[in-house]
């Protein structure tokens, strides 16, 4: 573990004062593995965290300096190369679950890739994180004959820690609340009774909670800028599972709205949507049945050349859009990065005013598409 860490630390370049371009431009003069060190007055704080975050910086991790005047914001590069199975599974050793710099939601125990397995031993998760091992024989066969390893678990880990903060107890209403923030390695936790924390925000939190999660006390001349958590539940409600991917400072702008006016699906599509595999029908059913605005995959179309994690399910539904049966939007992301992609009916994705797309559901769209799909179910 030691030795990997020596990588990163062997290429630490830090900057003082930088503004959001220039911190974007020296996380990029990185060679392929480092670690950069931004010192930033508190205010930055956040647009630092969003440019390098954007960037494609991992385990992004600060520390409080100067009486809360400034931060030294750490951040990792290196997170490049296919994804392969060495049958390694990481767990989340603090509250319900843990969104990391890949888009990995880690609720209880998550299979990852060789290259995710190994950037979870360095220093910024190993007092968060288990790992295990790789399987020996998968191991031997990366060099000769690697196993692909399919990331695209991010849909089914959202719904799966939705149903289980479904009945989750609530704080009670008189608890003393103190004013936190949350410094990383994470983009966001999802605490116990389904609150979420976003690294960088201003909290509010019970002191036991604080201390559970590693988050630092605002000193009472801050206090005033912590603000109630959000709740998975109701965010979830309002603008889709994937919320807990939106970057800082988007103030939540992809808001499902109603629409009936869009045209109907063609004969085209709707021979793809009832051709379509059966799970993924059951799927796009459960979408339009709970009015869910869109949902999201992860990883890279087996067809196309030069991804990172080829997913079957993705080609599937690549093969729906290019029917004219959804319709896709993937955010800018590094080349780093797993891809995430956004998937809605057509006419449901429209182009957001500032931070990404806005969605809203076309019932007359769905009702065609819910028909198509039940057939052969």
């Amino acid at each position: 573990m030691a030795d990997n860490d020596a990588v990163f630390k062997a290429h630490a370049v830090q900057v003082h004062g930088p503004s959001a371009d220039e911190a974007r431009e020296a996380f990029l003069r990185l060679p392929r593995q480092g670690c950069l060190a931004a010192v930033c007055p508190w205010e930055s704080r956040l647009e630092l965290l969003a440019a390098l975050e954007e960037s494609g910086a991992f385990a992004i991790l600060f520390s409080v300096t100067d009486g809360f005047t400034a931060v030294r914001i750490e951040a990792l590069k290196g997170k490049a190369g296919p994804c392969y199975d060495t049958g390694r599974s990481a767990v989340y050793r603090g509250g319900a679950a843990a969104l990391d710099d890949d888009r990995h939601l880690i609720v209880g125990k998550l299979r990852v890739c060789e290259k995710t397995g190994g950037l979870y031993t360095l220093w910024p998760y190993r007092d968060v994180l288990t790992v295990t091992e790789a399987d020996p024989a998968l191991r031997a066969r990366l060099d000769s004959d690697p196993a692909p390893f399919d990331c695209n678990t991010l849909d089914a880990d959202c719904r799966r820690l939705a149903a289980m903060l479904e009945n989750v107890q609530r704080p009670t209403p008189n608890v003393q609340l103190s004013a936190y923030v949350y410094p990383g390695p994470f983009r966001a936790l999802v605490l116990q009774d389904g609150r979420v924390v976003r690294r960088g925000a201003a909290v509010l939190v019970e002191e036991c909670v604080a201390a559970q999660n590693g988050m630092v006390r605002l000193p009472l001349a801050r206090a005033h800028e912590a603000r109630p958590c959000e709740t998975y539940a109701a965010a979830c409600r309002e603008r889709g599972a994937a919320f807990i991917l939106e970057p800082l400072g988007s103030g939540g702008a992809r808001v499902a709205a109603l629409a009936d006016t869009a045209a109907g699906l063609e004969g085209p599509a709707l021979d793809a949507l009832r051709a379509a595999p059966r799970d993924f029908k059951q799927r796009l059913l459960q979408l339009i049945e709970a009015r869910e605005p869109y949902l999201v995959l992860t990883g890279s179309d087996p067809g196309a050349a030069g991804g990172c994690c080829p997913s079957t399910q993705v080609g599937a539904v690549n093969r729906l859009v290019r029917a004219g049966a959804l319709q896709a939007y993937a955010p800018p992301a590094p080349p780093e990065s797993c891809t995430a992609t956004f998937y809605a009916f057509p006419s449901e994705i429209c182009a957001g005013k500032k931070h990404g797309p806005e969605f809203r559901l076309c019932e007359r769209v769905r009702a065609q598409a819910a028909a198509a799909l039940r057939e052969g179910c």
